[in-house]
């Protein structure tokens, strides 16, 4: 009996400690705006995508749609995606990484020529006025929510943006 509970609580510690583990915060943070659209911070849906720079005095959000691409001749899609999918996803849970990128780049990678390079849609300017010298600047992406915030504190005044698609 005594055995039994302490392999009970023993689970149950262990289940609470994998259960906290995998909830862990999973962010990219900066503690500077960018200044390339490597450095900033991407967001997107898989059809709609955006990278945002955290410019306090001028946030720019550069856009991306997936019909805006650089046309033909080649073609971004591959059809034989759907049919690997359950493949890749059980190398996944069995946490074999390999075996699942190769099985990626066989039916989801495009597949002979590259295909063509997504074009911008556009970048979305946001002028503020009145921000001066920022202080306790610092932006991140939660992995979790895929939201990007960007806060500061610039004349006396704390200010938090938020971004997602």
């Amino acid at each position: 009996m005594r055995t039994r509970m302490i392999a009970t609580l023993l689970i149950t510690v262990l289940t609470g400690s994998i259960s906290a583990a995998n909830q862990r915060e999973l962010k990219l943070w900066y503690d500077a705006p960018a200044k390339t659209w490597t450095d900033a911070l991407p967001l997107g849906n898989g059809r709609l995508g955006a990278m945002v720079f955290g410019t306090p005095e001028q946030e720019r959000i550069q856009i991306n749609e997936e019909t805006i691409w650089g046309g033909g001749p080649h073609n971004n899609v591959n059809y034989k995606a759907k049919d690997g999918l359950a493949e890749i996803r059980q190398a996944l849970f069995e946490n074999r990484r390999k075996d699942a990128q190769s099985l990626s780049d066989q039916y989801i990678n495009t597949p002979g020529p590259h295909g063509m390079p997504y074009q911008t849609a556009g970048s979305l300017m946001l002028d503020f006025e009145g921000i001066g010298d920022c202080v306790n600047y610092y932006r991140e992406l939660d992995l979790n929510t895929a939201v990007a915030t960007t806060t500061f504190k610039s004349n006396g005044i704390e200010y938090k943006r938020e971004a997602f698609v």
